[in-house]
């Protein structure tokens, strides 16, 4: 009657167990649910994952009065079905979109930094773990001169910041191989540096896109 469901939805790109097990998608929920505790709403938790389009159906019924988007992808129906719903929305990590509020970082001067410090430390045989770069659940070599056609604004930016730090050293991209993971989880990240290894044996140092990855 009054126009108003009392909740608020966060949309992650991930699937369960992702939202309640990363360390770092952990915290930005308690960071959501003390605001909302203070505010006397509810939570709408709506996990994504790759190739489950059905899952904007969800975003589409949800009973909420706005939208945290959490880590989407470019072009994501989960954003796409959101945005539709003129709702007050926040994105965090995800790409910019017009008219809606963004919170993130400078990704592309942190992987610089990140990739920077390896060099400091002497090394030329450098790899990349990343997580997924499009909607697609892919393992495998990333070329990084395909790198303007991903879908995921983060990876993307950190791609570019690690790139400018490396090339500046001397390493071009074409002998920096990327490996890119199926997502962001331990098992991902062991199963897509026993890839970049096998490939690359001869590699000193790897730059990880997410502290699960690295572990």
């Amino acid at each position: 009657r009054r126009g108003r469901a009392e909740a608020l939805g966060i949309v992650v790109a991930e699937p369960f167990p992702y939202p309640l097990s990363d360390p770092y998608a952990v915290r930005v929920l308690n960071g959501v649910a003390q605001a909302l505790e203070e505010s006397q709403l509810a939570l709408v938790l709506v996990p994504g994952g790759p190739d489950r389009p059905g899952h904007a159906q969800a975003v589409r019924h949800a009973a909420v009065d706005g939208f945290i988007l959490h880590s989407l992808l470019e072009h994501d129906a989960l954003l796409q079905s959101a945005l539709r719903r003129h709702l007050p929305a926040v994105v965090i990590d995800g790409p910019a979109v017009a008219g809606v509020d963004f919170v993130g970082i400078d990704d592309r001067a942190g992987a610089a930094k990140a990739a920077q410090h390896l060099v400091d430390l002497g090394h030329c045989r450098i790899g990349v773990l990343c997580f997924r770069l499009t909607g697609h659940v892919r393992v495998g070599l990333f070329d990084f001169l395909q790198v303007d056609r991903t879908t995921s604004s983060v990876s993307r930016n950190r791609l570019h910041g690690c790139m400018d730090a490396l090339s500046a050293a001397g390493l071009p991209p074409a002998d920096v191989p990327v490996m890119e993971c199926s997502m962001t989880s331990v098992e991902a990240g062991r199963q897509g540096m026993a890839a970049l290894l096998d490939a690359f044996p001869e590699l000193t140092a790897v730059i990880a896109f997410s502290d699960v990855l690295a572990v």
